[in-house]
């Protein structure tokens, strides 16, 4: 399990909202909005509506979470239905 991952799953155990999670791993992993948006194929304003939990298109979340190295359905599971459980 990659420690991006890891860090995500203590996240939210210990109840931090999924927007402020993958922020935080924005942040943590130095990441920028202009680092992932050529990569999706969209702009840099729409990867942070993504981060924001605002859209929903799976594609672009799955090139997200490959980015940070984290299952979609983890990184996601606030507007999917896709999460596994803890």
């Amino acid at each position: 399990m990659h420690i991006n991952h890891h860090t995500v799953i203590e996240l939210k155990k210990l109840g931090h909202p999924m927007p402020n999670i993958r922020r935080a791993l924005m942040k943590l992993t130095g990441t920028r909005t202009t680092d992932i948006a050529p990569a999706a194929g969209v702009s840099k304003e729409s990867i942070q509506k993504y981060i924001e939990g605002r859209r929903q298109k799976v594609e672009i979340q799955e090139v997200i979470a490959n980015h940070f190295r984290v299952p979609v359905g983890e990184l996601f599971s606030d507007v999917n239905n896709l999460a596994k459980p803890l």
